[in-house]
């Protein structure tokens, strides 16, 4: 069995040998939500960023959502990050204390039951080690699980997203969800690799879009595992090229799907056999973080938090 050490070795071999050039994230171009303007959210409209010409059109989902706050209804609106909000998560802030990485070929997520329930406050928060921090960036800073949002704040640490961190949830990986809205197809093209090692070569693949070790082996696993489980599914050329979601006409008065009903056959094996363990390790998902993707999802479902994260006054 492969030790983590020889993995991160070749990883690090690999993906320096595969991607000359330029850092990932100086690609990085801001999306533009002007074509969203003039649309209100309603209960029955879906949150997301809908390709053009798709089969959900942007009266049906956009990247706000409606909620209820002491009886009142109120709206929110996922922020566009610039160029400069994503260099900030890269420059200004380090991982303390690395997550560890899973050790081997074989990948056991947490025995933790706990899905991205939204009724479940418990949160995921970047705390800053002000004692080790010499006031020049990058800041060290630690992710800490909290039973509430209040209880983080408390401690003066800043929520990055709802659940359990786990290996995606560091500032690093963040910008990469940000930076790449559509990882869906970069890690299908991935899932069929195999230059040298066909499983180090996969997972080299999914490193170099950005993530670290840790989270690119739980993006591995969900991977392998939709391969095993959706083959027949995923692997019919209607899936393959279909998008993401399928048509969805929204309705004031009808009832609005369970997400797994919304999207087409390959995701919804994916969501059926992957996405609980794969939660399970990543800690952090689009959803959880408040991100909109091409995928369109239902709005009690997603997170409302905001990524903007200050360096801590001296």
């Amino acid at each position: 069995m492969r030790t983590a050490a020889t993995t991160m070795m070749l990883i690090s071999l690999l993906t320096a040998s595969a991607c000359p050039g330029s850092p990932w994230y100086e690609t990085y171009s801001p999306p533009s939500d002007a074509r969203f303007e003039g649309i209100s959210a309603e209960p029955h409209t879906l949150f997301g960023r809908p390709p053009e010409n798709g089969p959900i059109t942007e009266d049906c989902c956009l990247p706000t959502c409606i909620y209820y706050e002491d009886g009142q209804k109120k709206t929110w609106t996922s922020p566009v990050y610039s160029k400069e909000d994503l260099q900030a998560l890269l420059d200004d802030w380090v991982l303390a204390e690395p997550w560890p990485v899973f050790e081997g070929n074989d990948f056991n997520p947490p025995a933790d039951d706990e899905l991205e329930d939204p009724s479940v406050e418990r949160v995921c928060a970047v705390r800053p080690r002000l004692e080790e921090w010499d006031g020049s960036p990058p800041a060290p800073y630690d992710l800490i699980d909290y039973e509430s949002i209040a209880d983080a704040k408390a401690d003066g640490a800043m929520v990055t997203h709802r659940g359990r961190c786990g290996a995606c949830s560091s500032l690093q990986n963040l910008a990469v969800y940000i930076a790449r809205p559509n990882l869906t197809e970069p890690i299908r093209r991935c899932g069929f690799t195999g230059l040298i090692d066909r499983d180090l070569s996969r997972l080299a693949c999914i490193a170099s879009l950005g993530f670290d070790l840790p989270c690119a082996q739980a993006w591995d696993f969900n991977t392998r595992n939709t391969q095993d489980a959706c083959l027949r599914v995923c692997g019919k050329a209607s899936n393959r090229k279909a998008p993401g979601n399928i048509r969805y006409e929204c309705n004031p008065n009808a009832f609005v799907p369970d997400d797994i009903d919304l999207v087409n056959d390959c995701l919804a094996c994916d969501e059926e056999f992957s996405i609980a363990l794969f939660r399970k390790a990543a800690g952090r998902s689009r959803r959880s973080s408040g991100l909109p993707s091409p995928v369109c999802r239902r709005c009690d479902g997603v997170f409302r938090v905001e990524h903007y994260y200050p360096l801590p006054k001296r």
